[in-house]
């Protein structure tokens, strides 16, 4: 996952389930932050299974659990915004969304 192409869209489907819980969202940012520290959204989804898992994983889980570089994280980061990493296994490929 260390390559970066940027897009202009995303599938319709992420698009909706980040706007319908984009409040829900902010709230685990916020919180997850505050009692555990920095780090990101994962989002796994399935649309043929209708499946979606979020978690919030911390820098260092993150790349234990993802296997990304600290490299990766901080060329993903961006100031005041949480990186939302979403795998569709729809697609077979990953989005960088930010919030």
């Amino acid at each position: 996952m260390e390559n970066i192409n940027y897009v202009d869209t995303i599938p319709e489907y992420i698009v909706n389930f980040v706007k319908y819980n984009e409040e829900n969202i902010k709230k685990i940012i916020i919180d997850e932050t505050k009692n555990r520290g920095n780090g990101i959204i994962f989002i796994d989804t399935d649309l043929s299974d209708n499946r979606l898992d979020l978690v919030f994983l911390t820098n260092e889980e993150a790349k234990e659990t993802l296997k990304l570089t600290e490299e990766f994280i901080k060329k993903t980061e961006m100031e005041g915004k949480t990186s939302i990493i979403i795998n569709d296994n729809e697609y077979k490929t990953r989005f960088i969304i930010y919030m």
